[in-house]
C-alpha cells in the first residue's frame, strides 16, 4: 500500500530507462499420469504439473486436444475414444515456450482393472519427507506406485490391500500419484490419477497485539488479542518469559483472543507466540511485547514505566500511590511536577521532549515515607532507511509467494510495501542481529515497486527507503501493433501515490516506448519485451500535485498516437484530532469509544501513553472516525491518534487527551 506516481523537473540529469529482461520460458511440465509404459483403457485421465498460470498444450500422437490453463492443482484433462494399441502423450507449456514433455503408453481394454489409490486423498495436503501410499488390488498381485511419472515403490497384494512407503523430495508443489498391479506376468491398467501437495512454508506475519508493547497491567490474568498476517496457522504456543505457559488453537480469521488462566507474578514479563499450520509446519516465535503487572497496592510511591532499559521518544512516567496523595515529580535538576493521585490508585505524566540522552525521574508523595526512581533514555534520532537486496531490480518472477531480504538496524521492525499491497507482514518484520532481515509475501501478476521503513525501539521511524521495480508473470497480456497506443498500467490512473520510481506499462514487442509529462519534460525511453511488457525507471523523485504521464510506442518508421494517465502525487496530510472525550474527561467505562477528524480515507491509530492500542480504523468520507478500546487498566491514560494515507504520508502525533478511568 506504500509508493508511486510521477512528474520530473527541467534541469535534472536524464533517467535510468530500461526493459526488464526477458521472463524466462516455463520449465519443461511433468506428466504424472500416464507414466511411461503404462496400460490404460480407451478413456483415461492425464495428469500432471507445471508453472501456475501458464497454458497446457496437449496432444495426443501429434493431434492437439483442447488448452488447459494450469491451477494451484496442475493441469488435467479427459481423453476418450482411443484405439487399442500403442499411443504418444506430449504436453507443452506456453505463455513463453517450454521444453516438451512426452511419454509412451498403451490402449488395451482386455487388460485387468487396476489398483485403487485410497491414502493419500484427492488433493490433501502434507509436508511429510517420508510418505506412505496405500490402496487397494487382486490378493497375489505386486502393485507398483509411480510419484510423477517415476516409479518409487512396490508391495504385494495382501488380503486385498497393499502399502507401499517411500522417501519425498519434499519440493513444495503438487504431485501426481499412479500405479499398476502384476499377476501371473500380466499388467493390470493404471490406476487412476490421485493429486496432492507437499508443503514446507511455515504460517508468516503473526503475533502479540494486545496488550501493547510497554504496557502496564494491574490485571494479573490479562485477555490477550492475538493476530496473524497469512492465516495458515492453526495451531500455536504461548510463551512467558521464554517459557512454554500453554498451547492453543488460532482462529480462522486475522484475530484470536486469549485468556491467561496463570496469574503474572509482580514485575515485568515478556510475551511471545509461536504459529503452526495445519499439516505441521512450525514458525519461529515472534518478537516478545513487554509487560509490566503491578496489582499489589501500597502507599508507597511506585513507578512503572518507562521499562528499564527502554529507550523512548516522548516521555510518559506513569505509577501508583496513595489515593488522595501529593506526588512530587522531578526530572535531573528541572523544576518538579506536582499531581494529586486519584482514587484508582494511578497517575500518569507526560514529561515532554527531553534532550537525548539518560535522564532520572524521582517520585515522592507527601506525609508518605520513602521515594522512587527511574532512569530512562531519549532517542531522537530516527534509523536509517532499510534496504532491500531481494527481489534484484529489473527481475521477473512467475508470481504467488516471493521471498524478500534486506539489512537494517539490529532489533528495528520493519514495514515493507508496494503500491498495489497492503503492509507484508504487518509492520512487524524483525531485523535480526546481524542486521539482516527477511519475509514472504504474495504478489499478483503485474508490476511491483518495493519500498520500506523501520521504526526503532524508541518508536522513531525512518524515512521511506525506495526499493526494487519487479514483475511478477502471469498470463501474457495481448499482443499489440506499433500503431497502437501502449498502456501505462502502474501509476494507476487517477491514483494518490507519495513517490514514483517507474512507469510501467504494455506495448509491441520490441517497440520503443517514449514517456513524457503534460509540460514536454521528458520521461525517457524504454524497450518493450518479449512477452509484452515494459518498465522505464526514473531517478528522481517527482513534485507535489497533479501531473499527466503521456507515452507512446514507435517502431522503425511507424509511431502510434499517445496514450494519456494522470495521477496525484500526494507527500503530505494534515495532523488528526481527538474530539471526544474531551481532555481531562473523568469515566467508569473501561471500554471506551474515541473519536475524532481526519483525512477522508486514511488509516488512523490511537497510542496510549505512546504504545499502540485498540485496532486502526479508516477515515470515513465525512473526516470522522472512532476506535473502541479493548479492555484498558483503571488509571490515568494519555491518549494520541495519527493518521496515514493512501500514499503512505504519515502524521505526527495529534495533541494529548487526557482520560482518568475509575472505579
Amino acid at each position: 500500500m506504500l509508493l508511486t506516481a510521477v512528474v520530473l523537473v527541467l534541469m535534472v540529469p536524464p533517467p535510468t530507462a530500461h526493459a526488464l529482461p526477458p521472463y524466462p520460458p516455463p520449465a519443461a511440465p511433468v506428466i504424472g499420469s500416464p507414466f511411461a509404459g503404462a496400460v490404460t483403457g480407451a478413456d483415461l485421465q492425464v495428469a500432471g504439473s507445471g508453472e501456475e498460470r501458464s497454458t497446457a498444450t496437449i496432444r495426443v500422437d501429434g493431434i492437439a486436444q483442447p488448452p488447459v490453463t494450469v491451477d494451484y492443482a496442475g493441469w488435467t484433462e479427459r481423453i476418450t475414444g482411443l484405439s487399442a494399441g500403442p499411443h504418444t502423450l506430449s504436453v507443452a507449456l506456453t505463455g513463453g515456450t517450454s521444453a516438451t514433455t512426452t511419454t509412451s503408453f498403451t490402449v488395451d481394454p482386455a487388460a485387468p482393472a487396476a489398483p485403487v489409490i485410497t491414502a493419500p486423498a484427492e488433493q490433501s495436503t502434507t509436508n511429510a519427507s517420508t510418505l506412505t501410499a496405500t490402496g487397494t488390488g487382486t490378493d497375489g498381485a505386486t502393485v507398483r506406485l509411480f510419484a510423477d511419472g517415476v516409479a518409487v515403490g512396490s508391495a504385494p497384494v495382501t488380503a486385498g490391500h497393499w502399502s507401499v512407503r517411500w522417501t519425498s523430495a519434499k519440493v513444495d508443489g503438487v504431485h501426481v500419484l499412479s500405479a499398476d498391479q502384476t499377476l501371473a506376468g500380466v499388467r493390470s491398467r493404471a490406476a487412476a490419477p490421485v493429486r496432492f501437495w507437499t508443503d514446507n512454508t511455515p504460517p508468516i506475519g503473526f503475533g502479540v497485539l494486545e496488550p501493547g508493547d510497554g504496557e502496564v497491567l494491574t490485571d494479573a490474568t490479562p485477555r490477550l488479542t492475538l493476530w496473524q498476517y497469512d492465516g495458515t496457522a492453526t495451531s500455536g504456543t504461548l510463551y512467558v518469559d521464554g517459557r512454554v505457559a500453554r498451547t492453543f488453537a488460532w482462529a480462522a480469521d486475522d484475530y484470536t483472543s486469549l485468556q491467561l488462566t496463570t496469574p503474572l507474578s509482580q514485575g515485568p514479563h515478556t510475551l511471545a507466540v509461536s504459529a503452526a499450520d495445519q499439516v505441521g509446519n512450525v514458525a519461529p516465535r515472534s518478537w516478545p511485547k513487554r509487560v509490566l503487572v503491578a496489582s499489589v497496592v501500597t502507599d508507597r510511591p511506585v513507578i512503572t514505566t518507562p521499562f528499564v532499559p527502554q529507550a523512548v521518544v516522548d516521555p510518559v512516567v506513569t505509577g501508583t500511590g496513595k489515593p488522595g496523595g501529593h506526588l512530587t515529580l522531578q526530572v535531573d535538576h528541572h523544576a518538579p511536577w506536582h499531581l494529586t493521585i486519584g482514587a484508582s490508585r494511578h497517575w500518569s505524566q507526560r514529561l515532554g521532549v527531553q534532550s537525548e540522552g539518560t535522564h532520572t525521574v524521582t517520585a515522592t508523595i507527601a506525609g508518605v515515607t520513602g521515594r522512587a526512581t527511574r532512569r530512562f533514555v531519549v532517542d531522537l534520532t530516527p534509523p536509517a532507511p532499510p534496504t532491500v537486496t531481494a527481489p534484484a531490480d529489473g527481475t521477473r518472477s512467475p508470481g504467488g509467494w516471493v521471498t524478500l531480504e534486506g539489512r537494517g538496524e539490529p532489533g528495528d521492525q520493519l514495514g515493507v510495501g508496494d503500491r498495489f499491497s497492503t503492509l507484508v507482514g504487518a509492520d512487524n518484520i524483525q531485523v535480526g542481529a546481524d542486521g539482516r532481515w527477511s519475509s514472504r509475501a504474495r504478489f499478483g501478476p503485474g508490476v511491483h515497486a518495493l519500498v520500506a521503513y523501520v521504526r526503532d525501539a524508541a518508536g522513531n521511524r525512518s524515512s521511506v527507503g525506495i526499493g526494487p521495480v519487479f514483475v511478477t508473470d502471469g498470463s501474457a497480456p495481448p499482443a499489440t501493433r506499433p500503431t497502437d497506443p501502449p498502456t501505462v498500467v502502474w501509476p494507476v490512473a487517477g491514483s494518490r501515490v507519495r513517490a514514483v520510481p517507474a512507469v510501467a506499462g504494455t506495448g509491441s514487442p520490441g517497440a520503443t516506448v517514449t514517456a513524457r509529462l503534460a509540460d514536454r519534460t521528458a520521461l525517457g525511453q524504454a524497450t518493450v519485451g518479449a512477452d509484452g511488457r515494459w518498465v522505464l525507471t526514473l531517478g528522481h523523485p517527482l513534485s507535489a500535485g497533479q501531473h499527466t504521464v503521456y507515452a507512446r510506442q514507435s517502431s522503425g518508421a511507424v509511431s502510434s498516437p499517445e496514450r494519456r494517465d494522470l495521477f496525484v502525487v500526494d507527500s503530505s496530510i494534515g495532523r488528526p484530532t481527538i474530539t471526544s472525550p474531551p481532555d481531562g474527561r473523568h469515566t467508569t467505562d473501561r471500554t471506551p469509544t474515541v473519536r475524532g477528524r481526519g483525512e477522508p480515507g486514511a488509516r488512523v491509530g490511537l497510542a496510549r501513553d505512546g504504545a499502540g492500542v485498540g485496532k486502526p480504523a479508516v477515515v470515513r468520507a465525512d473526516g470522522s472516525w472512532s476506535i473502541t478500546l479493548p479492555t484498558q487498566p483503571y488509571g490515568r491514560a494519555v491518549l494520541t491518534a495519527s493518521v496515514s494515507d493512501a500514499a503512505d504520508n504519515v502524521t505526527r502525533p495529534s495533541a494529548p487527551v487526557t482520560l482518568t478511568i475509575t472505579h
